[in-house]
């Protein structure tokens, strides 16, 4: 084993490993190997449907001219650790898999409910438009035809601003995408990097100057009032009627401002919770399903009933619903 040579004992690695068939039996082979060689290795387990199916692909080709299709799809289910949207956006949505019966559907409505998915989470996600692929830039809201071959070209931009010059792109396509879109390396205009549309630019400087802050860099949840706090309805109020903006508005741009001085991934927010409690009656509430309880039946029957396990819904019949949780099969 190569790992066992070249790590130190403050070295770790990380196995992305695909939750296909076997996949239980894989983990406890690495597992075992790790042990072996005392090398410590984070294994996790990656969803990898579509990834055969990209590894033929043209663009697969044009990426790894040399190598197989095992050896690509291999890529595609590490790199969904590192990034997953930017992997994930370059998989045809149906190859996804949403149920048995999505083909029952019109193959057009299908295509188009599925991409619509795609860009309603590359919008939620946003992108940084120096550092995106041109699968991103393509579903990003507004970006049409050329348009994302055109920026990639057009690179690097210092301010959103500078989207403006790119050939094509008029001031109501960039009205439409440049809140989904933020220049990430030190832009000329701080706000550039935050999910703040340009629109609400000058709200968020007044807010800014309201809560005593020179700059965005410096911004604090501490300088922030509770959200239903007298300070925080009376700041909201007073927004609202100086600058002719809804309250969700101005709520939404502290929220973002918020957002990127925490430096947290807007995805990770949705999903933070707790991993794990005993409740009083002895039933265990988690997150996630325990590994320890995946190959052991004994300690699965004592911890059950399991409660709020997050899952992912594979398929969906007539006589019920099969999710994945992440346990064993």
């Amino acid at each position: 084993m190569d790992a066992a040579k070249s790590t130190s004992k403050s070295e770790s690695f990380v196995v992305a490993l695909g939750n296909g068939h076997g996949s239980d039996d894989c983990q406890a082979l690495i597992e075992e190997v790790s042990r072996k060689y005392n090398v410590p290795l984070d294994i996790s387990l990656v969803d990898e449907a579509g990834a055969s199916v990209w590894s033929v692909s043209k663009g697969a080709a044009q990426e790894f001219p040399n190598e197989a299709p095992s050896s690509i799809g291999a890529v595609s289910i590490g790199r969904r650790i590192q990034d997953p949207m930017n992997e994930l956006v370059k998989i045809p949505p149906r190859s996804l898999g949403v149920g048995m019966y999505q083909h029952d559907l019109s193959e057009k409505v299908l295509e188009e409910k599925l991409q619509d998915a795609v860009i309603d989470a590359v919008a939620f996600v946003g992108v940084d438009v120096n550092t995106a692929s041109l699968e991103i830039l393509r579903n990003v809201p507004g970006l049409k035809g050329k348009l994302p071959d055109a920026i990639i070209a057009s690179r690097p931009f210092y301010s959103r601003e500078c989207l403006k010059k790119v050939k094509g792109l008029g001031p109501k396509t960039f009205e439409n995408c440049a809140g989904f879109i933020h220049i990430g390396n030190k832009p000329d205009e701080e706000l550039d990097s935050t999910r703040v549309h340009p629109e609400s630019y000058i709200l968020a400087r007044w807010l800014l100057g309201e809560l005593k802050c020179n700059s965005i860099c410096t911004l604090t949840q501490a300088m922030i009032p509770e959200k239903t706090s007298e300070k925080r309805i009376a700041l909201v109020d007073k927004a609202a009627r100086l600058h002719n903006v809804s309250r969700e508005r101005i709520e939404n741009t502290i929220d973002l401002m918020m957002e990127y001085r925490s430096g947290k991934d807007p995805r990770l927010v949705l999903s933070e919770s707790k991993v794990g409690v005993i409740k009083r009656d002895g039933s265990f509430e988690c997150n996630a399903f325990p590994r320890n309880l995946v190959s052991d039946l004994r300690a699965f029957e004592k911890a059950c009933p399991l409660r709020n396990i997050k899952g992912t819904i594979r398929n969906v019949t007539d006589f019920g619903i099969f999710i994945d949780f992440g346990g064993g099969r």
